[in-house]
Order: structure tokens, then sequence, then C-alpha cells
């Protein structure tokens, strides 16, 4: 779908330069999730949007060193460092956004003027923002200049005011690393829902106060007889739908009213995921990680695709992060706790007449508690392994269901000691790239460390074409970011050989043998190494990781004391005496 969009936005309609590239990619995201939805709106694409495609321009646009959509291009090099997550996935994101703003209709309409009258043709921003305003009458150039225009985007604070019912909203631009910002003037559309109403806002200072009394019960109601009237509590979702490009930061409070809405399904789908998803990301500096994995049991009970796979990702960050910390153990557990319920019910088969999103879920939380080694799980995976390695060491069809295969081979090469020959074996006589892909990523995953360069050594050296080869690092990152750096640092020459100063792979194969770290000190040997051997293709890249690591080392330092106190408290640490730390 998204390619095909690339038929209006980019070969009817071109951009005018590389600057306003977002006009293709960022369009033909949208476009094409627009699409698929209408296809099959049983799908949820747009709740499914917000994990794909907003949350990871959320993650890169957290940087000081992210870039804006619009962004002037000099060399051929940084072209390739564009095709990233803010043309793409923050483009589609802000298209959504002004799309509910001026409502569907005037979009549609707005597209049409903007696609007859440039067709053939080349446009630029201003074009797109003329016909949208002639179609809704609004003044979307104001409206949506700053975001195009200037990197980065505003977390939106409330905070209970003094009058009853009032409340005050404030935004800054949010940095991952938790460095103040002065405080900052998007345009928002703010959707607010409660169990008792619905109320939209125009938001285009930096700070506002607002009588939010619709959103509660109406007294008359409150001194009625309820009978047998459940009790819906009160909350407040900023935000709702998800359509506005921002993150939500509340007091404390109010986010323990969220979570009985999260429990009970009160909340949509949408609002489940990003609620916990803007909680996970304001853990890295504006609240504390305690309070998301305190939201985030609230979720046991989650057996819809995009939010399970959002929290998913969030703790499975958490784990990565935590990787050679006491409290691993405990976040392994919790994350246990969070997924198990779903897997034991779902096991690893599929069952006849089950919906269309059953295996994409039962893929998301086997791979999970395989990962965090819940024994179940895993010893079910392994089970699975036996069958399918047999059955294509025989020339046989296997029956596993394919989104499985990449949890039951993560399994295998982690607890299996002979796993590793096997599929090394294997490699050659697959048939389908797509298992070659998953295959290739689980050699890299080994827990040995002798394996893992071998592997690393084995792509570089001829084992895969090169264009995989990053699919290879990526697993040997994940397995062992120490191991995989010192590779990548010693045979630089021959990375540079492969990939030369061009190539867009350059850049991803430096940003995962980078990112994964959390010490000021291996910041400063990645600095340095990149001084002594600079890389054009990747230096925007490089910036990223270097605040990556730096900003996870500060947000390990801060709560891990307090991580290892909550797990304790709550039982998740076997062994831990609650109140010694």
């Amino acid at each position: 779908a998204h390619e095909l969009a690339h038929q209006w936005f980019g070969n009817l309609v071109t951009m005018q330069w590389w600057k306003e590239l977002w006009l293709n990619e960022g369009f033909a995201t949208f476009v094409g999730v627009q699409a698929v939805d209408f296809l099959y709106p049983e799908w949820d694409q747009w709740t499914g949007f917000v994990s794909d495609y907003t949350n990871r321009a959320f993650a890169l646009d957290a940087l000081e060193s992210s870039h804006p959509i619009e962004v002037d291009v000099a060399s051929s090099s940084q072209v390739n460092e564009i095709f990233d997550a803010i043309s793409y996935c923050k483009g589609a994101s802000v298209i959504r956004m002004i799309s509910d703003h001026i409502g569907e209709a005037a979009m549609r309409k707005g597209l049409n003027i903007y696609l007859k009258r440039h067709q053939y043709a080349n446009a630029v921003t201003a074009d797109l923002w003329q016909a949208l305003s002639e179609a809704s009458s609004v003044d979307v150039k104001a409206f949506m200049d700053r975001w195009v225009k200037e990197i980065g985007f505003p977390v939106v604070t409330m905070k209970a005011a003094d009058a009853p019912k009032h409340f005050t909203f404030s935004q800054t631009r949010f940095l991952k690393s938790g460095k103040e910002t002065q405080p900052s003037s998007w345009s928002l559309s703010l959707r607010l829902t409660s169990p008792y109403g619905a109320q939209t806002l125009l938001m285009t200072t930096s700070t506002a106060t607002y009588d939010l009394s619709d959103l509660y019960e109406k007294e008359e109601e409150d001194k009625g007889d309820k009978g047998d009237k459940e009790d819906k509590g009160m909350w407040i979702k900023v935000n709702a739908g998800q359509a506005g490009f921002y993150r939500v930061a509340y007091e404390e409070d109010m986010i323990k009213s969220l979570s009985p809405a999260v429990l009970s399904h009160h909340l949509p789908p949408v609002d489940r995921l990003s609620l916990q998803s803007d909680l996970f990301a304001l853990s890295s500096s504006l609240s504390s990680t305690p309070s998301f994995l305190h939201l985030a049991l609230a979720y046991e009970h989650e057996s819809t695709l995009a939010p399970l796979s959002d929290l998913a990702t969030s703790l499975l960050a958490l784990v990565s992060i935590y990787r050679t910390d006491v409290a691993l153990p405990g976040l392994n557990a919790l994350t246990t706790r969070v997924f198990r319920r779903l897997g034991n019910q779902m096991g690893f088969t599929s069952v006849d007449g089950e919906n269309a999103l059953a295996p994409l879920v039962r893929a998301v939380v086997q791979k999970v508690l395989v990962v965090v080694g819940c024994e179940t799980a895993v010893q079910d995976a392994l089970v699975a392994w036996e069958e399918w390695v047999t059955a294509v060491e025989n020339g046989v069809q296997s029956k596993l269901p394919a989104d499985l295969r990449s949890t039951i081979l993560h399994a295998a090469i982690k607890n299996v000691p002979t796993a590793h020959a096997r599929l090394l074996a294997l490699y050659p006589r697959l048939a389908s790239q797509e298992e070659r892909v998953l295959v290739m990523r689980a050699l890299a995953s080994s827990s040995d460390d002798e394996k893992v360069k071998a592997t690393l050594a084995w792509a570089v050296g001829g084992g895969v074409r090169s264009q995989d080869v990053y699919v290879v690092v990526a697993g040997a990152a994940g397995a062992s970011p120490r191991v995989t750096w010192q590779f990548v640092k010693d045979q630089w020459a021959t990375f540079q050989e492969l990939f030369g100063e061009g190539q867009f792979l350059m850049a991803r194969i430096v940003g995962m043998a980078t990112e994964r770290f959390t010490s000021e000190e291996d910041a400063s040997d990645i600095e340095a190494f990149f001084a002594k051997n600079p890389c054009p293709a990747a230096a925007r890249t490089i910036q990223q990781s270097l605040e990556t690591v730096r900003a996870n080392a500060a947000w390990l330092a801060r709560d891990r004391v307090a991580v290892y106190k909550f797990l304790a408290d709550n039982g998740f640490i076997p062994g831990a005496v609650s109140g010694v730390y």
C-alpha cells in the first residue's frame, strides 16, 4: 500500500528537492495505512500506527541530535541519512494530526486540490498547506509550520489548578536526557475524554488553564440514587485517540486513577497503548521508572495486539538497559507476570476460527516470555524447535506457524548447545529468504561470545549477501553489544570496503553497533573511535547513538536503586528482604 501510494505522492506530484522528502515518504506511509484500514477495518490499523510509526518518531525526535522534517540537504551522504523515522514516521504522524484537526472530509478535499493543481510537476510544503487551507477554512500553515520546520515535539504537563475542575496545561520540548528546555508553543489540538464526556481544546500558548467541568459527572447524577449503576471512577485521558504528536505528563494521582480504566478496558486500545508509552518515555527523565512498572502491572489482562506489542517493546527496552544490573531477574519476573496468563492461554498452536490478529498476538506474547526466560514458554519453544529443525533437515515442510519461528530459534540458540551448528549447516539449504533472515539473526544471538564473533566473521566474509550483513549485526548487538562493537572496530576497513561512504546501510550498522551501551566510558570510546575514523555517511547516527547512550546511562544511575526497591518490595526478586537494598 505504501509503494502504491507513491504513484500519487512521489510520481504524479514530486517533491521539489530532498528537503521535501517527507511529502513523498510521510504521505505514502499515512495513505498506505489509511488504505489498509479501509480494506480491513478489523485489523485496527490506526492503533497499530501509534506503535509502528508515531512511537518510532518520538524515540528519534526526543534527541537533541534529531532533525526537522524539512532539513536542508547539500550532499548525497545527507540524503541517505534522512531516509529515517523523521521523514517517514514523524511525517506520517503530523499528517494524521492535521487530518484529525481539520476533519477527514476537508483533508480528502484538500488532497484532491493539491494533487490536481500540481500533477506532473513539483511541489513544496507550502503548496500542501495552501490546498488544505482552501478546503477547510483553517489556517493550516499557522498550525503546522513549526511541526515541519523545527526539531522536536512537546510534552504537555497537566496539573490541577486552584479552581475546582480547572486544570493547567503547559508545554515544553521533550528530551530523553531530561535536560531542561524553555516553554514552547506548538499548536496543539487537545482531545480529552473521561467516563462522563469529551472535550476538545486548541492550545497555541506555552501555558493555559481550562475549565473541564464538561468531563465530570453532573451534580444531579451525583445526588441521585445510582442503584446498581457501575462506578466508573473519575479519570481524564489527554490526547484521546493519540492523533496529536505530543507526550503527556500526568500528576501521580491522575496516573493512579487511570490504572483501573486500563484494567477494566474502559480506555480503548489506542489510549491504553499511549498511556503506558508516554509514561515509559517520561520515566527516563520527568517521571520515575517504578511509576511505569506499577502501571505495567495493570496490563496483565490485556489481549489486544497493539497495546501488548508496545508494552512488550517498553519492558524489553528496560530489560536491555538493566542487562548487567542486579535488578534484571526482578524485571524478568515482572514481565513474565504481565504476559504469562495470555501466554499459557494461547500456547504455541493456532486454533481454527481464531481472528486474523491472534497469530500476531501469540507471536508477541511468546517471544517476550522466551526472551525473559519464562520456563514454561522456553520448554514449549524448545519442543517446537526440535520439530521444526528435524522437519527442515529432512526436507519436509514444517507445520510451525511462521510467526513463531523467530521465537523458537531464539530459545534454541540460547539453550541448546548444538543449535548453532545445526542452523549454520541448514542455512545454505533454505529456499526462503524470509527464513534465511530469521536464521542469520538467530545465529548471531548466541549466549556464547565466541559464537557471536564467529557469526559476525562469517557474515562479513561472504556467508550472507552484503545487504543482509546488518541483520547479523542487529542480532549480535542484541546478544552482546560489547563483542559486536569491538568486532566493528577491529574490522572497520572491511565494513568501509563493503558499504563505503555512500550507502545508507553504513549508518544503520553503526547505529546498531553503538546504541545499546549504558555508560559514559562506552560513550567516550565511541566518540574517540570516530574522531580517528570519520564516517560522514553516519555522522548524524553517531551523534544520536552518543546521546542515547549518555541518556540511558544517566537514567540507569538515577533509578537503579528505586527500581530494585520496587521489585523487591513487590516480591519480584527472590530472596530479597524488603527494606534492605
